[in-house]
């Protein structure tokens, strides 16, 4: 979903959200600290906001 913000004959401001991203990166992790096992699974995605700024050279 995209939105405009502002939009003047310069300047532009728009923001975009970006929720349905699929996980492109997995870490699996296992490591000891004082002799007591850890296991770790992380997934990544490109979720969030997004702002982007424009500005329109004369």
């Amino acid at each position: 979903m995209e939105i405009g913000v502002f939009n003047s004959s310069f300047l532009t401001l728009n923001i975009t959200r970006n929720f349905s991203s699929p996980i492109f990166d997995t870490l699996f992790a296992d490591y000891t600290i004082d002799g007591q096992r850890f296991e770790q699974v992380s997934h990544s995605g490109l979720n969030g906001y997004r702002i982007e700024v424009g500005y329109k050279l004369p």
